[in-house]
């Protein structure tokens, strides 16, 4: 017969992290309003016009990625440069859906 009573559903929810993204020279120099790429490696694909970033006055760029690997690109004075991070998930919430 008919079920009337909610039947229990796993949903997984995986926030995104944020990470702040600052770029330094060789020098140690923090590098400020300076445009960088991020490329995801094993991660969900990033709109093209949101790969295209800058640090801010400051020299840093606050950015949420979803869970994965990332590469960071960016052109220096000396050169090409890359960074590879690793985004990991947080702790998952168990949701209970009517």
């Amino acid at each position: 017969g008919p079920v009337d009573h909610p039947v229990p559903v796993e949903a997984l929810l995986q926030p995104a992290g944020e990470v702040t993204v600052t770029l330094v020279g060789l020098d140690g120099e923090v590098l400020a309003d300076h445009p960088f790429t991020i490329e995801p490696l094993s991660a969900p694909d990033l709109p093209s016009a949101w790969t295209h970033r800058a640090t801010g006055p400051r020299g840093s760029c606050r950015v949420t990625l979803a869970p994965g690997e990332y590469e960071i690109s960016t052109q220096l004075d000396s050169g090409p440069a890359t960074a590879t991070i690793f985004i990991a998930p947080q702790q998952s919430t168990r949701l209970r859906l009517p």
